[in-house]
């Protein structure tokens, strides 16, 4: 995309699973909405058998941001869609355009469990069912 890329989320590798056991055929939408530019995004994939899905790193180009330095402001979210019940994987208000800088590296792994409780993951930082994968 080139100089003036900006990484609006940072791609992401994660799993959903239901009492420790893959969830096939989940819904998964990933989200943004950077609202300097007043842009909303959003992309729905599907668990495989394993549980696992995938979500390419979310760019997009500004001039303004170069002219007229701002602190970005970007809402990303992850939902999760499975047997008519909607879970919050992540929540989360980005600052930066870095790549990475959701969790200080990239691409972010996630796990998901269902049965976990939505609640702050990262001090300052994400919130969601999903916690950081090792």
């Amino acid at each position: 995309m080139g100089l003036f890329s900006k990484s609006m989320f940072t791609e992401v590798e994660g799993v959903v699973l239901l009492n420790g056991e893959p969830v096939e055929g989940a819904e998964v939408i990933s989200s943004y909405d950077w609202s300097a530019k007043d842009e909303k995004k959003s992309k729905t994939v599907t668990t495989d058998k394993n549980g696992r899905f995938f979500f390419e790193e979310w760019k997009s180009q500004s001039i303004l941001s170069l002219v007229f330095p701002m602190q970005p402001v970007i809402s990303q979210k992850i939902i999760i869609r499975f047997k008519g019940e909607e879970y919050t994987a992540w929540r989360n208000i980005k600052n930066t355009y870095g790549t990475g800088d959701e969790v200080g590296k990239a691409p972010i792994r996630i796990e998901c469990d269902l049965e976990s409780e939505f609640k702050e993951q990262i001090e300052g930082g994400y919130y969601g069912i999903c916690k950081i994968a090792d």
